[in-house]
C-alpha cells in the first residue's frame, strides 16, 4: 500500500512533491534554530530531516530523466558538478558563517536558500515535464 500510494505522488505531482520537501527542509532548519538548547527536540528533528532528505534524490533523479530523456550522462554529469559545487560553497560560507558568528546564521541561510529553490522549482515547473 505504501509504495503504490508512493508511486501515485511520484509519478502525478513530482513538481510539487520537490517543492513541498525543500520548504519542509527550510522548516527543518528553522526547528535546528529555535530548538538550540533541547537535545531531545533537535535528536527529533535530524531523524526527521533525514526522513525528508532521504526522497529528494530520487524525486530528482525522477525529474531530471523526465527532462532529459535522451541525455543521461549528461544529466548525470551535471547533477555531479552541481552537487560538488553545492558541497564546497556550502562548506566556504557556513565555515564562514560560524567563524564569524554563532550555528544559528549557517541554518538560517540554509532555510533562506530551501526556500529560494522551492520557489525557483514552482516557476519552472511549468517549463519542465515532471
Amino acid at each position: 500500500m505504501t509504495i503504490s500510494a508512493g508511486w501515485v505522488i511520484l509519478d502525478k505531482h513530482l513538481s510539487s512533491t520537490l517543492v513541498v520537501l525543500r520548504g519542509l527542509m527550510a522548516l527543518f532548519a528553522a526547528g535546528l534554530i529555535a530548538a538550540w538548547n533541547a537535545t531531545a527536540a533537535i535528536i527529533l528533528l535530524l531523524g526527521f530531516g533525514g526522513l525528508l532528505a532521504t526522497p529528494a534524490p530520487v524525486g530528482w533523479w525522477g525529474c531530471l530523466t523526465r527532462t532529459l530523456p535522451h541525455d543521461e550522462e549528461t544529466g548525470g554529469g551535471l547533477t555531479a558538478a552541481v552537487i560538488q559545487v553545492s558541497i564546497t560553497v556550502g562548506a566556504t560560507s557556513g565555515g564562514l558563517l560560524v567563524y564569524w558568528n554563532r550555528y544559528q546564521p549557517p541554518f538560517a541561510l540554509s532555510a533562506l536558500l530551501l526556500l529560494a529553490s522551492a520557489a525557483m522549482s514552482v516557476a519552472s515547473a511549468r517549463l519542465m515535464r515532471c
